[in-house]
Order: C-alpha cells, then structure tokens, then sequence
C-alpha cells in the first residue's frame, strides 16, 4: 500500500514537471474582483436605505410617545386646574372630545364660586378664562373698596380646537384712572394691592393690569414675567413716572408740573444716537430699508437702569479697533491700544477682556477705558476715542 501511495505521489510530481502549473484563465481574476466589491457596495446600500427607512419611522413613534405624554385627557386636567387654584370644580357643560378639544364650562365648588370655561386648542394647550371670571366676581363683590376705580374690558380670546372650529372665551383687562402724575405713587399701590388680593384668593393671577391717565395707558403690566425679578413698589413707581414723561414728551406735551427732583432722576431719553468721535457709526446688524442704513443706538433699560447697545457693531464699525476676525457676527477677538479682548454672546456680562456683544455702554469706558459725553438734551452718546 505505501509503496502505491509512493508511486502516486512520483507520478504526480512527473506530471507537474512535464506540463507546469495547470493555467489560470484570464477573465475569472477581474470577474471576483468585480463581483467582490459589487456585493460590498450592495451591503453599505442595503444598510443606508435601512437607516433612512428606519429615521421616520423612529421619529414617528417618538413623536407619539411624546405626545401621550404631554397630552392630558379631560380628568388629568380638571385634577391640574385643582391643583393650581386649590379648588374644587365640576363640569356642568362639556362640548368636548375625550381628550378636551373644543370647550367646557365649569362650575366652582369652592369660593370664588363662579362658572367659567376652558378647553384645549389645536395645539394641545389649554386655555381658561378662570382668572377672567374671577377678577369680575371680586370686584362687583367688593365691600372694602380695594377696587374702587377700576375698569375692567371685557374682550374674547379664541379657543380654536381644529382646522375649522373655534370658541370664544371671556379676556379681562384692568384698567385703573388716575388724575395726573402726581397721582401715580397711589396708583401703583391700588393696583399693586388688588393684584396680592388675587393672587392670595386664587393662587396664581396674570389679568392685566395697568395704569390709566387721560388718553395715556402705561405699557407697565403688574404681572411678572416668568425669570424676572419681581420689582419693588418703589422701582414700579419710578418706572412708572418716567414712562409717563416720555409718553409727555414725545406727544409735545406739557411736563414743566413735575417736580425737580423727579426730573433729576427720571428725566433720561428712551434711545440715545451713538458717536464715535462726533461721527454717526453704523449699526451692522440693524435692519437697511429702502438702501437705507441703520445707525447704532443706546436704549435705556428701566430694570437695569443703563443704556444698552450694540457693542460688538461699534467694535466692527470703528477704525480704532484692530479686528482679528471677518465675522462680527460670532465671538471675535479685537486688539485695541495693543491689549487683547474678545467680544463673546453668552450674557451681558463682562468677564475680565470679555466684553459682552450687547450691554451696558458703559462697558466700554470701564473696561476699555473710553470717555462717554452724554447729550441727554439732543439725544445722544459721544464715545471719545483717541
């Protein structure tokens, strides 16, 4: 047998020595090659036409998962209005779908008791008019005079529900007259009051509220802005009073009756116009009409009490400063008398050669050391820069 097996292996290598390797064919190379990456190209398509058919598909289902959770039904909102006011209430007429769209009416248990209406509109918010109905029961119930004076306009807001359905529910807003400016401390105690009286009634009060002289109506709300800080009844005052002056001013209209003193303390214009050097600089981020040019402003902010403006166009438009970038529309560093800084978009705060994009114009005196010249009479800011 292994003598066989010898006699095969000779006769093999015989044959290779006779006739060489057995030839390979010239085409079935380059037809593997080909067929190997046509069937690595059909796998990468394969899964990109998977991934693209799988992305709304994900996104479809998260944005229903989303929305049952965000969406309340009718039982899960009556609990949260409950909650809000501490009230209980029940429903006396309900023109609505399972989940709330279209409009209720409800009836409190509790005091104030009163019937009002809500409902959810197309975007799933629900809208009431609780606090509207609230403020008209206290004020045409009221034995101590805290509303005395007070109007209150009776409007609609809109509940649309679907693409053709609305509803209207009842908007309030509060108005209260005065006689003059020297009128308005008292005011703004009144309305100050009526609005703690609510809000310890209800628990929670955004009706509007404003003060009234004349012709004239303060764009002051006593609500609060959510993220704001709550002012004093001091700072409203003053608030107040120099809103009433500018309002005075730009209708010509007489203020010689304000005192002096008050004058001295309010009496800032509402918008300066900024120089550089006694030049008009343009504003690059402000709005051209009709090929016309913005030019750069100072607002004054009554919370903030300073004038605000655009720091970063200043910085681009003036040759004085040296800028090391070509867009003055993301943070930028600039060099100016030969120090570094960098104007960032973060906040208005300054941070050592961080200078906020827009802020206090008087950054620019503190930080970089220029001279402001104030004009309050003709309405503007010189920036003195050497």
């Amino acid at each position: 047998m292994k003598d066989e097996d010898e006699k095969m292996q000779e006769f093999m290598k015989d044959f290779t020595n006779a006739h060489g390797k057995l030839p390979k064919s010239k085409w079935i190379d380059p037809v593997f090659r080909f067929a190997e990456k046509l069937l690595k190209i059909t796998i990468v398509v394969g899964i990109i036409i998977i991934i693209i058919m799988i992305i709304p598909l994900t996104a479809r289902v998260y944005e229903k998962a989303v929305s049952n959770l965000m969406t309340m039904d009718k039982r899960s909102f009556i609990k949260k209005i409950e909650k809000t006011y501490k009230q209980k209430v029940e429903i006396i007429q309900d023109d609505s779908t399972y989940k709330g769209n279209g409009k209720m009416a409800l009836r409190t248990l509790r005091e104030p008791q009163i019937e009002f209406s809500t409902g959810k509109n197309i975007y799933d918010h629900y809208i009431l008019d609780y606090e509207d109905k609230a403020l008209l029961y206290y004020a045409r119930n009221d034995k101590d005079g805290l509303f005395s004076g007070l109007e209150i306009e009776e409007g609609t807001k809109a509940l649309r529900y679907s693409q053709f359905g609305s509803v209207e529910l009842l908007e309030c807003k509060g108005y209260l007259p005065i006689e003059g400016y020297g009128n308005i401390e008292e005011g703004v105690h009144q309305l100050l009051e009526i609005k703690k009286f609510m809000i310890q009634k209800l628990k929670q009060f955004k009706v509007s509220l404003r003060l009234k002289i004349g012709e004239y109506i303060s764009s002051y709300d006593y609500n609060t802005e959510k993220g704001k800080k709550e002012l004093s009844e001091e700072e409203i005052i003053l608030k107040e009073k120099q809103t009433y002056l500018w309002y005075l001013k730009e209708n010509g209209k007489d203020f010689s009756f304000i005192p002096e003193g008050d004058l001295f303390e309010i009496d800032k214009p509402k918008v300066l116009d900024v120089y550089v050097n006694g030049e008009r600089i343009v504003d690059i981020h402000g709005p051209v009409v009709n090929d016309q040019v913005s030019y750069a402003i100072a607002t004054y902010d009554q919370d903030k009490k300073y004038y605000e403006t655009n720091i970063s166009s200043i910085i681009a438009k003036c040759d004085k400063f040296q800028m090391l970038s070509n867009n003055p529309n993301t943070e930028f560093d600039f060099i100016y008398q030969g120090k570094k800084y960098r104007i960032h978009y973060l906040d208005d705060k300054t941070r050592g050669n961080k200078v906020p994009a827009v802020g206090n114009i008087e950054v620019l005196e503190q930080v970089l050391g220029i001279k402001l010249e104030y004009d309050y009479r003709n309405k503007k800011v010189n920036l003195v820069i050497p």
